[in-house]
């Protein structure tokens, strides 16, 4: 949202009417810089101590059921949050909106991830109950990039952000936690691969978009990203039962050690 107005601010303190380029850029890396100094002055100093039980975690290091399953639906969750960031910025530029306008939209895209990952996390819902949550929103996330699509205006646009920002606020922190709950490599080496997922989902979502947009001429390229989103409710659909976490093997494991 900053980078949007700073691109009209700039502008306007060179005298004209156009936008400033290097403005948002330069904003964006006073902040941060600010950002690793505040970094610096707030992580401790000492390193944290190591764990004592790493060795057990090499008894449970096989994969568990649906841990494949859900590291794939992460990589499309992000996926689809990657085509929605160029989608948004290529639509916006299709239907001519002004820098502001776009830094509104993401603002608002942030905004709404913030609530529904509030409502989802509180004491209100149970964390069992979250499994439900992963084949509908993967259902209105394919929703909201079709209306990205097919969007004639930014209210149309605004819309999706909203779709697109509740399914993939939801989607990324509680796929998030069921990746850790199943672990079997230790919490810290499954997030890990949690994370190299979201990346390569991120990346080839983003390079998807741009070349759906460039074959847009080709119809039904448009709704090939929303077909992806209703096979990954179909597969979310069919994830097993809750599983017991990897702290129950190892405590098992432990017990079969002891004499």
């Amino acid at each position: 949202m900053l980078g949007g107005f700073a691109s009209s601010w700039g502008g306007a303190a060179f005298g004209g009417a156009s936008y400033d380029t290097a403005a948002p850029f330069a904003l964006v890396a006073a902040t941060a810089v600010a950002a690793a100094f505040a970094v610096w002055r707030a992580t401790p100093r000492d390193p944290p101590p190591p764990r004592k039980e790493a060795g057990l975690r090499s008894l449970v290091s096989s994969a568990r059921p649906g841990e494949i399953r859900l590291l794939l639906l992460a990589a499309v969750a992000a996926g689809g949050l990657g085509a929605f960031e160029v989608g948004l910025t290529l639509r916006g530029r299709e239907l001519a909106m002004m820098p502001e306008t776009l830094g509104l939209m993401f603002a608002t895209c942030m905004v709404v991830m913030l609530i529904v990952q509030a409502i989802a996390f509180s004491p209100l819902v149970k964390p069992a109950t979250t499994r439900w949550l992963v084949a509908p929103m993967f259902a209105v996330m394919g929703v909201g990039l079709a209306l990205v699509a097919v969007a004639a205006g930014s209210d149309s646009l605004l819309v999706a952000t909203g779709l697109v920002a509740a399914a993939g606020g939801l989607l990324t922190p509680v796929l998030a936690y069921w990746v850790s709950w199943i672990s079997g490599r230790g919490q810290g080496a499954e997030l890990g691969l949690q994370t190299a997922a979201v990346a390569l989902g991120q990346a080839l979502g983003a390079v998807g978009a741009g070349l759906l947009f460039e074959f847009s001429s080709i119809a039904g390229t448009a709704f090939l990203l929303p077909a992806a989103m209703a096979i990954a409710a179909g597969m979310a659909l069919t994830l097993p039962a809750r599983p017991a976490p990897a702290e129950a093997e190892c405590a098992r494991a432990r017990r079969l050690q002891d004499p």
